[in-house]
């Protein structure tokens, strides 16, 4: 898709939670080539079980009627799972593997290795290339569960099921923490307010903060409402987020696999450290 050919591209962001919850939010967001504008049109929040509909078939409903236009959607949740579970070949052990990823997991933990703190053996059916790129390959150390440690592997099951109802729509997998430490990064705000928006105690400022720097750079305009909730909720910041991640991935303003990574390992979108600099809405 080139954007001269649309009146409007669309792109969503989903901040996912579990399925029997009513925690899960959808950022849209709206891209108008023409007058090189970018809106959260619209913020649906705490996503859950409706009139004995179950959360699921009410997200799938939402994604299905506001999909005009849509480009992609960004999602916080594992979209691969780790090669020891997608693998078939009979296995003797981790040590004696020779496929691409545990080769380069292997490369990594050695690298890693006699560090001040010693760097214990991964578990390739729980992790991927990818948590062990980001944890110290970037400018900032990083600490990421793995994506199917005990929080991100219920959100992986869900997405295997609601991947075979999203069928033809295109999935990116984000971290919506990196995001906001890139935007941050690029908006000069503070290294304290970027690692703790998160926060339950002091996030709330800090959010608040990020957001008066994102309103001003006017990257994307956001309504005053859906400002206020993505304020009061850490969920919905990482909403929107994600959503904006996907007009980046559409950009081609976010990173790449460094040189080496395995061809077919999954890989998570993140903006570039100079995305602003080319960032021509």
């Amino acid at each position: 898709m080139t954007p001269k050919m649309y009146e409007k591209l669309r792109f969503m962001g989903l901040a996912l939670a579990g399925g029997k919850s009513n925690k899960t939010h959808l950022a849209v967001i709206d891209y108008f080539p023409s007058e090189k504008k970018l809106f959260l049109t619209h913020l649906f929040r705490d996503i859950g079980e409706q009139e004995g509909l179950s959360g699921d078939t009410v997200l799938v409903d939402l994604i299905q009627g506001n999909c005009e236009q849509l480009h992609s959607i960004a999602v916080d949740a594992p979209l691969i799972a780790p090669p020891c579970i997608r693998c078939k070949t009979p296995c003797s052990s981790v040590e004696t593997c020779k496929k691409p990823e545990i080769l380069w997991m292997w490369e990594h933990h050695k690298k890693q290795h006699g560090k001040k703190r010693p760097n214990k053996i991964f578990t390739p059916y729980t992790e991927r290339c990818v948590e062990q790129f980001l944890t110290d390959g970037l400018e900032q150390p990083f600490q990421f569960d793995h994506a199917l440690g005990a929080n991100r592997a219920p959100m992986w099951a869900r997405m295997v099921f609601l991947s075979q109802q999203l069928k033809g729509i295109s999935l990116i997998e984000t971290l919506p923490r990196l995001t906001a430490w890139r935007m941050g990064r690029e908006l000069k705000i503070s290294k304290n307010t970027l690692l703790n928006y998160k926060n339950s105690i002091g996030g709330i400022v800090h959010r608040q903060a990020i957001l008066d720097k994102w309103i001003d750079s006017e990257w994307l305009f956001i309504y005053s409402q859906d400002a206020k909730q993505m304020v009061k909720d850490a969920h919905v910041f990482e909403a929107v987020l994600s959503g904006f991640t996907a007009f980046l991935q559409y950009k081609k303003l976010c990173e790449s696999p460094p040189r080496g990574f395995p061809k077919d390992e999954a890989w998570v979108s993140f903006p570039k450290i100079d995305f602003a600099d080319h960032l021509a809405l």
